[in-house]
């Protein structure tokens, strides 16, 4: 745990045990001498753990925010590779088109999907082992 969330556990706890403490207390009391001064005193260590909770709570909902905006954007950017197609690696793609060819007159039949084998436009590591398959009636 980093010290961020060392402090943020901290603070959570000293503001339980604070408003706990402001239960305990009864209007009666803030008569007492020095009894107000107390209750003051609790009162704003509470807000000032309250403050840092929220102040917590605010980075990590932006750094989520963040997380779901990236994986979110980069998503939607593939979506649109992936719509609609079938990823096949490159090993199965060389038996079937040799398969295809030698059966050539059922290739094209009503009953047999057409196949058009489309490389990637831009090579990568990933995307070099593997060929996008477009099924079409």
């Amino acid at each position: 745990m980093s010290t961020a969330e060392e402090e943020t556990v901290a603070a959570l706890t000293l503001l339980f045990a604070k408003v706990a403490a402001l239960e305990q207390m009864s209007v009666r009391e803030m008569l007492t001498p020095g009894r107000y001064d107390q209750y003051k005193a609790t009162l704003d260590e509470a807000y000032d753990a309250l403050v840092t909770v929220e102040d917590a709570l605010d980075s990590l909902g932006m750094k989520l925010e963040y997380q779901h905006w990236r994986i979110s954007s980069a998503f939607e950017e593939l979506t649109c590779f992936l719509y609609n197609l079938v990823l096949v690696s490159t090993s199965f793609m060389t038996p079937l088109s040799k398969r295809c060819s030698a059966k050539k007159e059922n290739f094209h039949s009503p009953s047999f999907p057409r196949v058009r084998n489309h490389k990637l436009c831009a090579p990568t590591s990933f995307h070099s082992s593997m060929t996008i398959v477009f099924m079409t009636q």
